[in-house]
Formats: C-alpha cells, structure tokens, sequence
C-alpha cells in the first residue's frame, strides 16, 4: 500500500480545491438569474385551462345523464341489496362446514378432538 504523508495529502486536497473553483460559476451570475422573473407562456396556460374546462364539462353531462331515474318497467326488475348475494359465496363453504356450524365451540374439548382424529387415521390404510 501506499503511504501518503499529511503535506502530500495536504497538496492533493488543495489541487483539488482549486481545479473545483476554476469550473464553478461566479456567485453573482446564478443569483441574478434567480432575480429575474420568468416568463410564461399565456397561450398555453390558456389552452390547458380550457382544456380542463371543457373535460370538466364533459365529465358532469356523463354524470348527470347516468344519474337519471331508470323507466317503470325495469325499476321493477331491480334487485334490493337485502336480497343479494355475492356469485363466489359458494367458495366459502368448506368441507367439514357442517360440523363446525352444528356443533358450538364451548363443547369440543381438545381431548375429544384428539380422539376423534386419532380413531380416524386409525381407520386409514397406510
């Protein structure tokens, strides 16, 4: 490894330094560019304005159409949300279901449920 001595490391960091000042741009220049207000471009500002106006527009006249009472005679076919019921209800019904939703939960013991499982591998061919 090499050793470097505190002066050569010294002269380094002052090399360094200085290459840094000969590239970065005097103070004044980036602060008088701050100063100076910036330009918009009003026709632009304008066309997205009315833009958004005009989507605005459109969006609310789709809402206001859909929002309309539907005709007597499909009011009639509707379904409540009482008597609805969602199509994957069947995915929750488990095997063994029965069991459990006869059975109340105070009276299994988890002795009774150890024999039971025990007399039922029992009964299983390896």
């Amino acid at each position: 490894m090499n050793e470097i001595d505190d002066r050569e490391l010294k002269r380094l960091f002052s090399e360094l330094a200085r290459a840094e000042e000969r590239s970065a741009p005097p103070f004044r220049r980036p602060a008088e560019n701050a100063r100076q207000p910036r330009r918009v471009r009003r026709p632009l500002v304008f066309a997205a304005v009315a833009a958004v106006v005009v989507i605005a527009a459109a969006a609310s006249l789709q809402w206001s159409n859909r929002q309309a009472a539907p005709p007597a005679g499909r009011a009639a076919s509707t379904v409540t949300i009482a008597s609805w019921s969602a199509p994957t209800d069947f995915l929750l019904e488990t095997p063994g279901d029965e069991i459990l939703s006869s059975t109340s939960y105070d009276a299994v013991s988890y002795e009774s449920l150890a024999s039971a499982t025990k007399s039922a591998n029992e009964g299983r061919k390896p």
